[in-house]
Order: structure tokens, then C-alpha cells, then sequence
């Protein structure tokens, strides 16, 4: 059996929202705003409520609940009691940035075991969920990841948003898949990183005829595929080129030298701050929201308390 949280309500609404899974009324949305929301997450079921005069209401459907809630909200001293247990899924989007999650292998797949206390998503995650995928914003994405995955691609990735979807264990569908090239060969250290970690290796990669040195137009064309810039965007990588160009290549022999760029006072060190300031990070595409299909849904649609 899960453990329990006893609370006690303010008067109010509660800003969360419930839905009927397997006919247990279950937390499936918490406004970040709601008067609980640091007591209790999504897949909290509701055990039973009790109001200031003594009345219990328990074993009610998630639209009995929500009438009962409304009537009552400006009842002083009721209380509730929810079954602390896991969600079915949790789609957890990833900002740029340090994650500050931490995972262990269990059963040769990746487990959430904890959280660093004033970590961004502290609220959003609830340990002992593993980890079915893996994916960028680009589409690339590995369904059951191993554990090794898990940390090295969210440490190779960090610049740009991730986003993984947990499952709580009796969900988890051990069916491997990998899409997408980068996902594919995760030993591959990608331009984007290169560009930030080490810039002689980005000017390497972009010096495709070997000349150890980068034309104007190699590095145009190499900083619009690093950043997957959208074409309407294309004239802004031209713009700060140009802008800094003869102030690296004085003589204008349309080439730049590994030195020349790479040094601390070069015309890489330049570019990552105009690009940064100006552009911010590389445009990604949006995930489309999955619908709520889980199975066990009573289909009553979710309940919101507002």
C-alpha cells in the first residue's frame, strides 16, 4: 500500500484538477499556483475528504468530488487525505541547463532515485519512475533507454531543451527504438558542441577541404548548420560576419586561420557572443501534446477546481 498525506485545506479553491482512473479519482494536473501544490503531485489518488462538521466523503467519483469541493470552499478546516502513488506518465520537458535529476539502473533501465533540493523541477518529479524515452525537440528520440543513455545524453545535450517521458513501473514497455542520427551514434560529438566545449574541433569540422584555414562562406555556412538556423533567419548570420570579418582578416585574404579563430581574442570567441546574445539558443521545433488515452481512464474528463 502507498503511503499517506493527511492536509488540511485553506479556504479557497484548490487549483488542481482530478480524473477518474479505474474508478479512483487521481491528480492529474496541480496549478503551480494551487494552495497544495507543495504537499501533493500528479497521480495522488483522494482517499477521502472531511469536512469541518464531521462528514466524510469518500469512494466518490471525481465529478462528485469537485461538486463537493465547490460547495465547500469557504469551509474552514476540512481536511484530505491522499494515497501518495506514482503517475502513469509524466512528460518532463528539459530546459537548456543543468537537469540536476539523478538516476540509478534497475533492471538494466534507467530509474529516477532523487533530486537536488532547489533543483527547477523539484515539484514536477516523483522518484521511483523510470524512464521510457528520451527525446530532442528535433524528433530524435531512444524508447527505453539504458541507464548509460539516460546520463550521458542529457549531459551531451544540455544546450538545448530535452524532453523525457517517465512512466511509474507497472507501465514501463520494454521495446527498444532509436530515431533519429545523433541519437543513433551517441559516441559522435556533434557541431553544436564543439562549438561551445571546443572550438579548434568545430573549425576542423567545418574546414572541409583541409586548407587549415575558413573562408568567409565556410563559416557562414558552417554556424547556419550548427545553429539549424531557419532560413528567414539566414541574413542574420551574414550580418555578424560581415561585422567582424575585416577586423580578423586585415589583409583580406578571405581566410581565417585555426589561430586567428580559435584564440581568445578571436573571431570564434566573437561570434559566440553576438550569436548568444542576439539569437539565443538554436530554433527547435515544439513536441504536439499527447492526449490523455491511458488505460484504465473512466473517460469522465478531468475535474478542474478553479
Amino acid at each position: 500500500m502507498a503511503p499517506q498525506i493527511n492536509i488540511r485545506l485553506q479556504t479557497g479553491p484548490l487549483k488542481i484538477g482530478f480524473r477518474d482512473y479505474n474508478g479512483v479519482t487521481t491528480i492529474t494536473r496541480v496549478d503551480k499556483n494551487s494552495p497544495v501544490a507543495h504537499h501533493v503531485k500528479e497521480g495522488f489518488q483522494v482517499v477521502s475528504l472531511e469536512l469541518s462538521n464531521g462528514k466524510i466523503h469518500k469512494d466518490m467519483s471525481s465529478r462528485d468530488f469537485a461538486k463537493v469541493l465547490k460547495e465547500t470552499s469557504e469551509m474552514p478546516n476540512r481536511r484530505m487525505i491522499f494515497s501518495m502513488t506514482l503517475p502513469r506518465k509524466k512528460v518532463l520537458k528539459i530546459y537548456p541547463g543543468e537537469h540536476d535529476l539523478m538516476f540509478e539502473e534497475k533492471n538494466k533501465s534507467s530509474v529516477l532515485v532523487g533530486c537536488m533540493p532547489d533543483s527547477y523541477y523539484k515539484d514536477e518529479v516523483q522518484v521511483g519512475m523510470f524512464v521510457q524515452s528520451i527525446e530532442l525537440l528535433n524528433g530524435d528520440k531512444i524508447t527505453c533507454p539504458s541507464f548509460s543513455e539516460v546520463r550521458n545524453l542529457l549531459a551531451r545535450f544540455k544546450l538545448i531543451t530535452r524532453v523525457l517521458t517517465l512512466v511509474r513501473p507497472d507501465k514501463f514497455i520494454d521495446e527498444r527504438s532509436i530515431k533519429g542520427r545523433f541519437m543513433n551514434q551517441p559516441d559522435e560529438k556533434i557541431p553544436l558542441e564543439h562549438w561551445v566545449d571546443n572550438l579548434e574541433e568545430w573549425f576542423k569540422y567545418y574546414d572541409k577541404d583541409r586548407s587549415r584555414a575558413l573562408s568567409k562562406q565556410e563559416v557562414i555556412d558552417g554556424l547556419t548548420d550548427t545553429f539549424e538556423v531557419m532560413p528567414e533567419k539566414k541574413a542574420n548570420i551574414h550580418k555578424y560576419v560581415d561585422s567582424m570579418w575585416s577586423e580578423f582578416d586585415p589583409d583580406g585574404s578571405n581566410s581565417i586561420d585555426m589561430n586567428e579563430f580559435c584564440s581568445t581574442t578571436g573571431l570564434g570567441y566573437a561570434l559566440q557572443g553576438q550569436l548568444y546574445a542576439e539569437m539565443g539558443p538554436p530554433p527547435i521545433q515544439e513536441l504536439s501534446p499527447e492526449g490523455e488515452n491511458d488505460e484504465g481512464d473512466d473517460g469522465d474528463g478531468e475535474q478542474e477546481y478553479s
